[in-house]
């Protein structure tokens, strides 16, 4: 099961980081019992501030804040306003 995150990683009076992680956990069971596994990979980085936000992608590339919004609703509570 995969899941995107957001994780405030800095944050001052001007402006607030956002670190979008990717979060892939596989459980599962053996003859031994139950075991779990996972990893979370950065995805994205938001730069919130008092009169813009903008988004990169790990390559660098604009993201659309739009659609990022609706992909993780509770990224628009860390963002500033």
């Amino acid at each position: 099961m995969t899941r995107l995150r957001p994780r405030e990683i800095y944050k001052d009076s001007n402006v607030t980081l956002i670190a979008v992680e990717s979060i892939d956990f596989r459980p599962g069971t053996t003859n031994f019992g139950f075991h779990f596994s996972g990893t979370i990979e950065p995805i994205a980085v938001v730069v919130s501030g008092s009169d813009a936000a903008y988004g990169l992608g790990m390559d660098g590339q604009a993201l659309d804040l739009v659609q990022l919004r609706q992909d993780i609703p509770e990224i628009s509570a860390q963002m500033k306003k």
